[in-house]
């Protein structure tokens, strides 16, 4: 009997009431698939393009904020360098006084100053400058660089070097001596404070 039931062949009843539902199933399943979720992945793609471009735009955006930021704060230094600048810079032209920071670093560089000339003013000289010549001797050139030296460190932002001629002399006699004569040919700025 077991032999019987082994070389029966197996048949599958089922029902086509079954077999619609399935099919019925499978066709809701594909049209909601075609007309709901479909459109709405295509919609999110879409919204997520848009995110992407409005994140760009953001980054950009606050790029620019922070370079304005950097900006408005060099402005804040620049202000303030401007006020310090004119507290430093003499108001006035002040010959004497001039005259007296030129010999105090010229002795402090190891040299002299030979003469020292302001010039009046000139047309077309701008009303915030005083314009000098100045020679300057040394017995040594580490003389002439140390002065020039301090001339530009101690005042950058007040004197200006238009023109420099460095001249080397030697006298011979009963010992040579070298000398070093500096001409400079520079301008002083004045403070703008009114």
């Amino acid at each position: 009997m077991k032999d019987n039931i082994a070389n029966k062949p197996l048949s599958l009843n089922v029902s086509t009431k079954i077999v619609a539902a399935v099919i019925v199933f499978v066709l809701i399943a594909v049209a909601f698939y075609f007309y709901i979720v479909a459109p709405k992945i295509e919609e999110i793609k879409g919204l997520n393009g848009q995110i992407l471009k409005a994140e760009e735009k953001l980054n950009l955006l606050l790029l620019a904020q922070e370079r304005l930021t950097s900006l408005e704060n060099e402005i804040n230094l620049y202000n303030d360098r401007l006020v310090e600048l004119k507290n430093i810079l003499p108001e006035t032209k002040d010959e004497f006084l001039f005259s007296l920071q030129f010999v105090s670093l010229a002795k402090g560089s190891g040299g002299s100053i030979v003469s020292l000339t302001f010039q009046g003013d000139t047309k077309g000289a701008a009303q915030n400058v005083a314009v000098f010549d100045l020679k300057y001797e040394g017995s040594k050139y580490e003389n002439v660089t140390k002065f020039l030296s301090m001339l530009k460190n101690n005042y950058p932002e007040i004197i200006s070097f238009l023109r420099v001629d460095i001249l080397k002399t030697v006298e011979t006699g009963q010992t040579s001596t070298t000398k070093y004569i500096v001409s400079i040919n520079g301008s002083i700025n004045l403070s703008q404070r009114k």
